[in-house]
């Protein structure tokens, strides 16, 4: 195994806690933007799922999906600026080549012309500075180098190194103030590094040379990890290779040097040692102070494992001496970093980039598998901005109202549970005491009207909400949020896990009624699937395979109409998806049906299935095809594509017509392109859009409405939160307004205390107290926990869309005065203030104040407590109201 997986494998992963909110970014890269929007910038941001690729145009305020030339499919791994006299765009490295996409519009196109097919994973990218007309530089893991001219208009291989590299083993570098004019020297210099051994080019990258000082491959374990050209190199000589590999004296854990040459790369000389490889390196052009820069980055997190107190170190004078200003601090108030929340293969990836405008703005980004940072300052100091906000919605569930309403619920990563009305009016998010704030998956009660029951997964295993508008009818006699006992039917003891998936039984009914069930089936990580028959009481593994072995997980889950909980030889027809294989479950045993052409997705189970002239059921899957039909026939499960029109779509969910036996419609949610559908009926080869446009954000599910024969109603679960689509060519995607609600762990969050006696630096972030809902008697909290200031003059800073917040908190005789004050996020305009003694003598007990804004608004907000000794302040969340 190479040694950078053989570390990431020995990262520790996540103890007790199975999930906390994170973001990731592999890459980022800065353009200008049009004047007026903002702070001028657009962002681009490269990451793993859910974010993907998105770009930002209001400071990573909002985020919106990048899509288009089906680079959705791929994994994007690096992406940079590249300005030249003929054209701007950002460049997009991945595993299926390189994208183009426009700054302004968000328009994507393939770039990958004259790259080989079999030849296409980009591990490193490079370009010169904005206006100069150098090439743009990559290597694949083939250990190739190829680089594109615009006057060339395509890739063309230089050398290749013959040589199989993996991520975070190789890195190129174009000089920035490449001139195609010079002659053989320093402003047409090129370097490409592959498991240590370094290649260079004087001329452009007509001819190449290895460097003597590194002409081994993993020279004493030893890989260069990333390279940087002196901003003044024509003049200066100044190069940096920051390097990395396992310390041969500790096992396990990895180390890295930063190494100078001031002579052209004629020699180096290590100047800086760090405890862990080198992750990131970056050359600045002057700043606001007048002094240009390098800056590195370590591979582990500030103050992780061995790397303790190292920030992103900053040299001011040419890398010869590295100092980080005391800012590891700004780092950690990170939940859980290196966590192995990401792929081994993305573990390395990481990225410094610089605005272009860092002569007068002076700010720089920084993305890494913990998410995406920001520095004002030529990086004295560092802000983490969010990557996938609270209004994510990644599961959906539709049902009916007493009196037909008709309501869209969504599982929200950080909003708790959403819920909106089809009409658009009322939206709301149940977050009060909700167990869970960071949700994945849901289902609805087939019964809602009547019984009111809602079922998802998050942080806290399965949860049950029972709508407290119908009178308590489930086996608890309450409504609300019930964490059920799910007591194992063999052990006796709790089943807890995380899942990802869940099914409800089409026979579902809370109340109990002859005839129907409470069959819940769900999916997680840690355990084989699971089913519970008498809403969530007590609960059961489904572990076997025929043939041997144990059930995997189940990234989709479907039960067909013809699943009877009475008897055990009757509960099948329940369906699950692993990887490329569809199984299908008879009463605790997954038989394996077929493989598919991808990994399977979502499957939906014809609502007329029956045995056995009609059972049939679609699979939306990873393959180009996108859909396929499967029929289970007894005598053999065969398996179609179904129709064309997906091949450059990610496909993330599929839905059926409720009355598909008389309107045979399909619809298929694309990542971030809408919904598409194939009408069968009419008899329809190809998959055509529904309505105009797609939403802006990224899209994880859909549901269809329960009355969809008479309103034609789709919802979407987006990263803006739930969207309303009418299946017409002229309507477009609307959002169904809800309340965001920012829990206290969510990481838009910067909290200080600078009276704390462990702070050794007042001014820069600082956590707060995390406290239980144990601790707190007389309170309920969301998400089971609350952050609490215990020394005065702590405060905290957030940012968001409103025209109006609310803050969750509590008062009592221990609770001190909280201040809010809001101001526009650009301009600084005073939008609103309050202040609120929370001591009223009392028990504690929970709290609610409310700020509006003189106008709605991008929003800075600084909370502040002003406390005596004893006293505290509690944030359990803020609601942004729009």
């Amino acid at each position: 195994m190479h040694l950078f997986l053989t570390l990431a494998a020995a990262l520790p992963a996540v103890a007790q806690q199975r999930h906390l909110p994170h973001d990731s970014g592999f890459s980022v890269a800065v353009a200008p933007g049009a004047e007026g929007a903002g702070n001028g910038l657009h962002i681009l941001v490269a990451g793993d799922d859910p974010v993907r690729c998105v770009r930002s145009v209001d400071d990573a305020l909002s985020w919106t999906a990048v899509t288009g030339a089906g680079l959705e499919r791929t994994l994007a791994r690096d992406v940079v600026y590249y300005a030249t006299a003929s054209a701007r765009r950002f460049l997009i490295g991945s595993e299926s080549g390189v994208y183009a996409c426009d700054p302004d519009t968000g328009v994507v196109s393939a770039f990958s012309d004259g790259l080989p097919l079999d030849d296409r994973n980009v591990l490193d990218l490079d370009v010169p500075r904005p206006g100069h007309d150098g090439p743009a530089l990559l290597v694949t893991s083939s250990g190739t180098a190829y680089l594109r001219y615009e006057s060339a208009g395509v890739w063309q291989r230089r050398f290749s190194a013959h040589r199989a590299v993996n991520p975070g083993s190789a890195a190129v570098a174009v000089v920035p103030h490449f001139d195609a004019t010079a002659g053989v020297g320093p402003r047409r210099v090129m370097l490409v590094a592959i498991d240590g051994r370094l290649y260079y080019s004087k001329d452009g990258g007509l001819n190449w040379a290895i460097h003597p000082g590194f002409n081994t491959f993993l020279a004493g374990g030893w890989t260069i990890t990333a390279i940087a050209f002196d901003e003044a190199f024509e003049s200066t000589g100044i190069l940096l290779l920051g390097r990395g590999r396992e310390n041969p004296d500790t096992p396990g854990e990895d180390e890295g040097q930063i190494l100078r040459s001031r002579n052209f790369g004629f020699r180096f000389a290590l100047v800086r040692a760090l405890r862990t490889a080198v992750g990131a390196l970056l050359a600045t052009p002057p700043g606001p102070g007048g002094q240009s820069h390098f800056f590195a980055a370590g591979h582990l997190y500030p103050n992780v494992l061995q790397y303790d107190g190292v920030g992103v170190l900053r040299s001011d004078d040419g890398g010869a001496t590295w100092g980080d200003f005391g800012n590891d601090q700004d780092f950690g108030l990170e939940l859980d970093p290196n966590n192995n929340a990401l792929p081994a293969e993305t573990a390395f990836e990481q990225e410094l980039a610089l605005s272009p405008d860092f002569a007068s703005d002076g700010t720089l980004f920084y993305a890494r598998g913990e998410g995406l940072f920001q520095s004002y300052d030529e990086g004295l100091s560092w802000r983490q901005k969010s990557l996938r906000p609270e209004s994510d919605v990644r599961g959906i569930a539709a049902g009916s109202r007493a009196g037909g309403d008709v309501v869209a619920l969504g599982a929200s990563y950080g909003s708790s549970l959403m819920i909106a009305p089809a009409s658009g009016a009322g939206g709301t998010v149940e977050d009060f005491a909700c167990p869970m704030a960071y949700q994945k998956a849901i289902a609805v009660s087939p019964r809602f009207a009547d019984d009111g029951t809602v079922v998802f997964s998050g942080s806290s295993d399965l949860c049950f909400w029972y709508d407290p508008s119908v009178p308590a009818a489930n086996p608890y006699g309450v409504t609300g949020y019930v964490l059920p006992p799910l007591t194992d039917l063999e052990s006796g003891l709790r089943e807890d896990g995380y899942p990802r998936t869940i099914a409800i039984s089409p026979h579902y009914d809370g109340r109990g009624l002859p005839g129907t069930d409470q069959t819940v089936i769900w999916s997680s990580w840690e355990q084989p699937p699971m089913r519970t028959s008498d809403g969530g009481v007590t609960a059961e593994t489904l572990p076997f395979v025929s043939g041997g072995g144990s059930a995997p997980f189940m990234e989709a889950l479907a039960i067909a109409p013809t699943y009877d909980a009475s008897a055990p030889a009757r509960r099948t027809d329940v369906y699950g998806g692993a990887g490329f294989t569809l199984y299908r479950l008879a009463d605790r045993t997954w038989t394996p049906l077929l493989n598919t052409q991808g990994a399977i997705r979502a499957i939906a189970v014809d609502p007329g299935f029956r045995r056995p002239d009609n059972p049939r059921l679609f699979v939306a899957t990873s393959a180009a095809t996108g859909v396929f039909e499967v029929l289970d026939d007894p005598t053999g499960a065969s398996v179609q594509p179904v129709a064309t029109g997906l091949q450059s779509l990610r496909i993330t969910d599929l839905a059926l017509r409720p009355d598909f036996s008389a309107a045979p419609v399909l619809y298929a949610l694309s990542w971030g392109q809408g919904v598409y559908k194939l009408d069968a009926g009419a008899g329809a080869t190809a998959w055509e859009k529904v309505g105009l446009g797609a939403p802006e954000g990224w899209s994880n599910e859909l549901a269809l409405s329960p009355a969809f024969a008479a309103d034609r109603t789709l919802f979407l679960a987006t990263s803006r939160g739930l969207m309303r689509l009418v299946d017409d060519p002229l309507e477009q995607a609307q959002l169904l307004p809800t309340p965001i609600s920012r829990d206290d762990r969510d990481v838009g969050y910067l909290t200080f205390a600078p009276n704390h006696p462990n702070n050794p630096q007042p001014l820069r972030p600082w956590p707060w107290r995390e406290v239980k809902y144990s601790q707190l008697p007389g309170v309920t909290l969301t998400n089971a926990v609350a952050h609490q200031a215990v020394y005065d003059g702590s405060w905290l800073e957030t940012s968001g869309y409103a025209r109006q917040l609310r803050l969750r908190t509590a008062t009592g005789a221990d609770c001190g005065t909280v201040s809010l004050a809001a101001r526009d996020y650009w301009t600084g305009e005073d939008l609103g203030s309050l202040a609120a003694d929370l001591d009223n003598g009392a028990p504690m007990a929970n709290h609610e104040l409310v700020l509006p804004l003189s106008r709605p608004a991008a929003v800075r907000l600084r909370l502040s407590a002003q406390l005596d000794p004893g006293e505290t302040l509690l944030l359990d969340t803020l609601l942004f109201e729009n």
